[in-house]
């Protein structure tokens, strides 16, 4: 963690983007720790019309893994190892699988 300290804020600004990708779909996703102050976010699956198991397993398919805490709560964590690409492209695979699935 001393290694990184001045990396932790880019950490966080990834979860903040992520964060508000879910929030921009209400009828999808319920935010549960609105507005990360970490680099951790903890989302709700809410969606009446497609399975939690159907939306996991096409961010799976599409090399997106989310930790799955419940059936219907995942949880996105950035790090070191996360680039601004990469927060592009989660975004893009989100709103994928909400097109897909819907």
């Amino acid at each position: 963690l001393d290694n990184h300290v001045a990396r932790l804020s880019q950490d966080h600004q990834h979860a903040s983007v992520i964060a508000e990708k879910i929030i921009a779909f209400p009828k999808a996703f319920k935010l549960v720790n609105r507005f990360p102050e970490t680099n951790i976010v903890i989302f709700d699956w809410i969606s009446d019309s497609v399975s939690a198991d159907k939306f996991y397993q096409y961010c799976l398919e599409h090399r997106l893994r989310f930790s799955r805490l419940t059936a219907t709560r995942f949880r996105a964590i950035t790090h070191l190892n996360i680039t601004s690409d990469n927060i592009t492209e989660i975004l893009s695979i989100i709103d994928q699988a909400l097109a897909a699935l819907d």
